[in-house]
Parts: C-alpha cells; structure tokens; sequence
C-alpha cells in the first residue's frame, strides 16, 4: 500500500498534537530521520500512521508503508505537505537543543 493523498497537512498538524499529548511508543520510535516542526521532533512514519486516523479512519501499520527519503516514501510525503524532515537520531523524543544530528562522513 503507498501513504493515501487524501492525507492533508490539517490531518498531519491533528497527529501532532495527538502525540505530543500520548507520546511515541518505543516500538514506533525513528532511527534515522525525524519530523521537526516547532522546536520538537516527531518519528516520520509514526506521524504518518496516526494523521490516517483522520483522513481513511484507521491508523496505517509500520509495514503498509515504506519510511525514508525515496519518492512515495514518508518524508517526501511530509515535505510534500510543507514539513521539514531532518537526519537525526533522537528516535522523535527530542527537540534541536537534544538531538544527536547525523554528520554525512
């Protein structure tokens, strides 16, 4: 399954608040990248699932989709809707000040 269009940047900003308020389990957490929006950051593909609550009424599984930078892939879905996805390694549970940043060698 590819991430469904009919999920706007509304669906993803009501995600957010719903994360900030239950947090991201461990299991969801990122390894690679995040979404940073607003000083904090979120896992992309965990954003993703819940903002499908309020666009297809369900929450998509990790493995209906793929995460990372390909085209169809989470981030450039993200970017697509005007967020900024960044390489980090905080797994969604920080924000700039905290974060491990990955160097490219």
């Amino acid at each position: 399954m590819t991430i469904p269009n009919s999920i706007l940047k509304e669906h993803i900003l009501r995600a957010l608040k719903e994360i900030d308020k239950s947090g991201v389990p461990e299991k969801r957490r990122s390894k690679r990248y995040c979404l940073d929006y607003e000083g904090k950051h979120y896992p992309p593909k965990y954003v993703i699932s819940k903002a499908a609550i309020y666009s297809i009424s369900r929450e998509l599984e990790p493995n209906e989709f793929s995460g990372g930078k390909s085209p169809g892939c989470a981030n450039p879905f993200l970017e697509s809707r005007g967020f900024q996805i960044i390489e980090c390694n905080c797994g969604g549970k920080s924000g700039h000040q905290n974060c491990n940043i990955l160097k490219e060698a």
